[in-house]
């Protein structure tokens, strides 16, 4: 190489082009403080110090060592260390302003980790290992390139350090909350995921733009314009054919619940909730508020956040429907690509190039996704998830089914949102017709009162009652088959795909029998549901038998559902699948509940709940085939939350499985847990893996993909022939020779006869390996 006034480039394009590294710093500080604008005001430094972040992250490219590797394809380079060792230079020499040089410090880890990942801190500096304080210990060993042409070709950083004020100097560091107060490591945590988000997210932009040559388009329309577009739908549906009797009743009800929503959203920003019973509107109503409170208050997007994937393009379609297709993204991919490798250095293949530029930012106005998805991409250490958590900061949140969440993260969750609310701009709205009263947990904390969308809760549960419940005590598989063959239409929830599958292969063979399961690929669920939703409407036999993600939000009208014994919110939420429209008398639309045969085990999250208990303390003294008082009234889950939320209302940490708030209480800045953290905050648990079945309609997209090709468009629609598995499902179809990786986690059927489109994947019947759970 030649001195130090030869240009160092960060990119080569596949036509040859290069860009240097000055240009490259100068454009992604510029995209990432505008990125951090959206959480950033004039009492707080935010924005500059991302801009900061920008210009010190690929300082290690200015490094012969480097150029080699991208021009020569030499050996892969530690280029993300000399930023980060830089940074946390600047921060100690700072030391006469504590808070100056925490914050900076805080930039090290996502410089160290915008490729790889935010790393934990490490305490004490060791030789080896992949943590923050490891790493610096070797950089200042020499065990890193030179980069000293960076300080030659640019200016000093310190000039662009910003003066005060502070991130979050506030005058008043009472506590709050969870999170307690305005320095405590959760805050510092929560920002450092933030910029780190504004960081990769406009690498990612910059590096593509480059890449491709030109940037993405941005065919959004303007909030003020979706709601135009929402205001006409919903006239439309108002205009259509005048509805008669109890239908019109529905119709008025709807419509009260829907204005009452367009109304509360002139309300100062804050938490809300949305209660309404099954069949009220809620879907419709709650994006009328989002929208409307968004364009109120300045908002930039509405995020949807629905527990299941089963639902989530049901609700995107009529999102669609509504506003236009190319307003709402849909996102609840399971895919991870982030270990694979850099995309910056000639040793990447174009497909990990590709596939990475194609994880999503969220920057529709309109976004759809999964509780999952949200709330883990919150706790994430990898630039893939976390890109997209600057385009959360000043949101409308609609946690859709919010009585979903589990009990065993739910304080890191709601210390997210609290956070959220408090210091990044966002409304949330939980949203379901059982409402968990998460509002005891979170009133009083410096964020104001937790708000009541819906007009008179118990009113509207009254008018909309539907369905009447009835107890069958124990109840075997043939027993339970018998009961549905001699019903006309029936629905049947129960606890696991083992015993879904086990009873509608007792029913199979009789006219209009289906099964549902999340071991089918999206694709062949909306099939059946279609074909369900027909039957039902023709009055034709029809039983379906399914596992629990039918029961929330799901549209469909039974007129009898059995529910095999679970939580009282999953009683309740099976209830609503029954008599939806209010055709049919209260009396003759029955929740029949029944324990399962013996050999059926509770689902975790049950017993984690302690709903079982609870709902059997609700049957005591009942004989089989007595009746039942109403579960789905709001007197009666008021005190089942109450009493299930009422062990953790005094000690968060009691609904805190992982000790995720214990992790990062315990951390000072040099010690700071985020890959840790990361790891052990999961909605689900255990790690899954994404096959994806091979059929006649997506064969192009699967050549594409396995011969090096891939974008966000392709990967999406991949994800409609997808089935999540656990180890052993996947250990089980790999020991049979029966998947291609395709990248981490993510993996092609082989062996198509595996799969079948009444039941889904098989496990057993690859060499008998696997579990069917």
């Amino acid at each position: 190489m030649a001195s130090g006034d030869e240009e160092y480039f960060a990119h080569e394009s596949d036509d040859g082009r290069r860009e240097t590294v000055g240009t490259h710093l100068d454009e992604v500080a510029a995209m990432a403080a505008e990125f951090a604008a959206a959480f950033s005001t004039e009492d707080d430094s935010s924005e500059e110090l991302v801009r900061l972040l920008g210009l010190a992250h690929d300082a290690g490219k200015f490094s012969h060592a480097f150029q080699r590797r991208l021009l020569e394809q030499g050996d892969k380079v530690d280029h993300a260390t000399a930023g980060a060792l830089m940074l946390w230079n600047l921060g100690e020499d700072l030391e006469n302003h504590h808070e100056v040089g925490l914050w900076l410090q805080l930039l090290a880890y996502c410089a160290a980790g915008h490729h790889g990942g935010l790393p934990d801190g490490g305490a004490v500096a060791a030789a080896f290992g992949h943590t923050l304080m490891a790493r610096l210990a070797r950089a200042r060993k020499g065990h890193i390139p030179p980069f000293d042409a960076f300080k030659r070709q640019r200016p000093p950083l310190a000039e662009s350090v910003p003066g005060w004020p502070e991130p979050f100097l506030d005058t008043d560091p009472a506590p709050r909350g969870v999170v307690g107060d305005y320095f405590a490591p959760f805050t510092q945590a929560f920002w450092t995921r933030m910029v780190f988000s504004c960081l990769v997210d406009a690498d990612f932009l910059c590096t593509e733009r480059f890449m491709k040559g030109a940037g993405r388009s941005q065919p959004y329309e303007s909030l003020e314009a979706l709601i135009e577009r929402l205001e006409r739908h919903l006239d439309g549906l108002c205009a259509r054919k005048p509805a008669e009797g109890k239908a019109a009743e529905l119709a008025s009800l709807r419509r009260e619940v829907s204005n009452a929503a367009r109304d509360a959203a002139q309300l100062a920003p804050g938490i809300f909730t949305l209660t309404v019973p099954t069949g009220g509107g809620k879907t419709l109503a709650s994006l009328r508020f989002a929208l409307h409170h968004a364009v109120a208050h300045g908002k930039q997007r509405v995020i949807y956040a629905i527990p299941y994937t089963s639902i989530i393009d049901q609700n995107a379609r009529v999102f669609r429907e509504a506003l236009g297709a190319s307003n709402v993204l849909e996102h609840h991919s399971n895919f991870d690509f982030d270990s694979l490798e850099d995309p910056d250095t000639p040793g990447s293949s174009e497909q990990a190039e590709r596939l990475r530029l194609a994880s999503e930012n969220w920057d529709a106005p309109v976004v759809a996704t999964t509780t999952v998805q949200l709330f883990e991409s919150l706790f994430s250490n990898k630039p893939s998830k976390a890109r997209k958590l600057h385009n959360i900061a000043s949101s409308v949140i609609v946690l859709d089914e919010a009585q979903s969440l589990p009990l065993q993260q739910l304080a890191p969750a709601m210390a997210a949102l609290e956070e959220l609310v408090r210091r990044y701009g966002c409304t949330v709205v939980f949203c379901t017709a059982t409402q968990p009263g998460f509002h005891a947990l979170m009133e009083g904390h410096r964020i104001g009162p937790v708000r009541e969308i819906a007009p008179n809760v118990d009113r509207l549960f009254t008018e909309l009652r539907r369905v009447s419940y009835q107890w069958l005590d124990l109840l075997e598989d043939d027993e339970l088959a018998e009961r549905l063959a001699d019903e006309h239409q029936a629905l049947c929830i129960v606890n696991s795909k083992k015993q879904a599958r086990a009873v509608f292969e007792l029913l199979k063979g009789r006219e209009g029998v289906f099964h549902l399961s999340t071991n089918m690929h999206l694709h062949d669920r909306e099939r059946v549901l279609k074909e369900v939703r027909r039957r039902l409407k023709d009055d034709e036999p029809c039983t379906l038998v399914s596992t629990s993600l039918v029961e929330a939000g799901v549209d469909v009208d039974f007129p009898v559902v059995y529910r095999a014994l679970a939580g009282l919110d999953s009683v309740v939420q099976a209830a609503g699948r029954c008599n939806r429209e209010g055709r049919r008398s209260v009396e003759e639309s029955v929740v029949y509940l029944f324990e399962p045969a013996a050999g059926y085990k509770i689902p975790e999250e049950t017993r984690n709940r302690e709903g079982l208990s609870r709902v059997q303390r609700a049957l005591e003294g009942r004989v089989p085939g007595g009746q039942l008082p109403d579960l789905g009234s709001p007197e009666v889950l008021r005190r089942f939350f109450s009493a299930l939320l009422g062990q953790g209302a005094g000690d968060w940490r009691a609904l805190d499985k992982k000790g995720i708030l214990r992790l990062i209480d315990g951390a000072t800045v040099d010690s700071m847990p985020f890959e840790t953290v990361a790891r052990e905050f999961s909605l689900i648990d255990g790690p899954t893996d994404t096959v994806v079945i091979p059929c006649e309609d997506n064969q192009k997209d699967l050549e594409a993909l396995l011969s090096g090709g891939g974008d966000r468009a392709l990967l999406r629609r991949l994800g409609r022939w997808s089935v999540s598995l656990w180890p052993n499902q996947r250990a089980a179809l790999a020991n049979a020779g029966a998947l291609t990786p395709v990248g981490d986690g993510l993996f092609v059927l082989d062996d198509p006869s595996l799969y079948h489109g009444d039941v889904g994947l098989v496990f057993e019947e690859a060499g008998g390996r696997g579990q069917f759970l």
